[in-house]
Formats: structure tokens, sequence, C-alpha cells
């Protein structure tokens, strides 16, 4: 059901880009939450309890949205960079 939900609010593409910025698995919304959250620049450390805030999450979001933008530049342009190299 969490897969669902990560669908829901991420698109495909935006999963695989957290994943790869991470560089592990974000299987569930409170995985992808988290690495938002990074991007914006939250720290989770053991002791901290405090989630995070809408400044942390906007700028995460922000970050996410110009990832995910040359995420999809890049590969639009990796069979026009594959025809360049076989010359």
């Amino acid at each position: 059901m969490e897969a669902y939900w990560t669908a829901t609010v991420f698109t495909e593409r935006e999963v695989q880009v957290l994943a790869a910025v991470s560089g592990r698995p974000v299987g569930t919304l409170e995985l992808a939450v988290r690495e938002v959250a990074r991007l914006g620049g939250y720290a989770y450390y053991q002791g901290k309890r405090l989630p995070p805030g809408v400044p942390v999450m906007g700028r995460g979001l922000q970050r996410l949205e110009a990832l995910v933008c040359g995420w999809g530049a890049a590969l639009r342009s990796l069979p026009a960079v594959g025809v360049l190299t076989q010359a």
C-alpha cells in the first residue's frame, strides 16, 4: 500500500532521482519525504525529534524539480551523445 502513496505524491522520475541522489532505494513515502527534506538542508541524526519545516521542504522540492529537469535533459541527450561518440 505504501508504494501507491509514493506514486501518488511523487512521479516515477522523481522517485528515481531521489534514489539516485540518496544512493539507496526510496520505496516508502516516509523515505521519499526524508530525502526531499535532506535536499532542503535538513540533517537527520539520532537525537533530532523535530520534523522538517515548510521552508526546508520548499527548498527540497525546488532542488528536486531542478534535478528532475536535469535528469530528463540527460536522458534525452543520451541517444545523441551515443551517435557522436561512435564516429
